[in-house]
């Protein structure tokens, strides 16, 4: 949202990520849970030993998703808590 007055951008809070637990703002990219989606980012919680608990329609930094489903990622982290 644009302020004419006083020239100022002010973004809007679209929510909260469940898997970095900050803020989502309006001009961030996001992603909203199709149910395929939930369910990938359920079974990556459970993997990963996570309290991330996301349904069909939560929206989530597009980044963070990815992040966190990634096959590769989720290796890597369960092989540092085994070290």
């Amino acid at each position: 949202m644009y302020n004419v007055s006083d020239g100022i951008f002010k973004m809007s809070v679209v929510g909260l990520c469940s898997i970095c637990k900050t803020e989502i703002k309006s001009d961030e990219h996001v992603c909203t849970l199709g149910e395929q989606a939930a369910l990938t980012v359920k079974k990556s919680s459970s993997l990963r030993n996570s309290d991330v608990s996301v349904s069909v329609g939560k929206k989530l930094h597009e980044k963070c998703r990815k992040r966190f489903t990634v096959k590769k990622s989720i290796e890597t982290y369960r092989k540092n808590l085994n070290v």
